[in-house]
């Protein structure tokens, strides 16, 4: 149950910036895997709900992420490098990832609570492929578009 958990942890941690934003053309990640996993329509609107909720609390991180980028580049573009702004940031990022992924984590465990026994394994199943470069049924990364 760990690894799975750890699995979807991590699956969504590294999709969590694409849903954060309105996704890609042809659809939302998370409809596409929920197909592909056999989730129900109260399953799907039960995802999309939780999905929903985390929206903005991630959007909001991603805003964040922007303001440390342009001090990083106000840091490296200033007459000297100003590398007490650099740390600066780096302290104030690993607050901001910790804080993303506590959010992130959570939502992974109330998606998961959602879904079956075997739903999540399908899931870690097409998720560890996809990392291994065998696309599997999922085809492109959930988080783009194929190009």
């Amino acid at each position: 149950m760990k690894r799975i958990l750890f699995a979807l942890s991590l699956l969504f941690v590294s999709a969590a910036p694409a849903w954060a934003q309105s996704g890609p053309p042809d659809g939302p990640p998370i409809d596409r895997m929920l197909e592909e996993v056999g989730a129900t329509v109260e399953q799907r609107q039960a995802v999309r709900d939780v999905m929903e909720e985390a929206r903005p609390r991630l959007g909001a991180f991603r805003d964040e992420a922007g303001t440390l980028r342009g001090r990083v580049f106000d840091a490296l573009t200033a007459p000297e490098v100003d590398r007490e702004e650099l740390e600066a940031v780096r302290i104030e990022a690993v607050g901001l990832f910790g804080g993303f992924t506590a959010i992130a984590v959570e939502t992974v465990g109330d998606v998961a609570a959602l879904l079956t026994a075997e739903q999540r394994a399908l899931l870690v199943e097409r998720y560890q492929a996809h990392r291994e470069g065998r696309h599997g049924r999922f085809g492109a990364p959930w988080h783009r578009a194929e190009r």
